[in-house]
């Protein structure tokens, strides 16, 4: 039996985003948080093995990780794939 999970969450508004609070982020004023808001262009769940951005596309865009986990590499002359960094949500 194949059991599924359920999808995550949809992120509701950028003012009750959870990882605003992190030591990593300045606070933000009202005027910011809506600029940010008026900007946001959607919410997309990705699939296991998809790939979000390659190389060369997103240099304006902004991507948050609710859920999941994510990596970046490149790839190495010999066809092997060289991991880089790691993305983990903030729980």
């Amino acid at each position: 039996m194949v059991t599924r999970r359920a999808p995550p969450p949809r992120p509701g508004p950028c003012r009750l985003c959870p990882v605003r609070p992190l030591a990593l982020f300045r606070p933000l004023s009202e005027a910011e948080l809506d600029a940010i808001a008026t900007t946001r262009s959607t919410v997309r769940l990705a699939r296991a093995g998809e790939a979000v951005l390659r190389r060369g596309e997103g240099a304006n865009v902004v991507l948050t990780l609710f859920a999941g986990w994510a990596f970046a590499y490149r790839v190495l002359p010999d066809g092997r794939r060289q991991i880089g960094e790691i993305f983990c949500p903030e729980t």
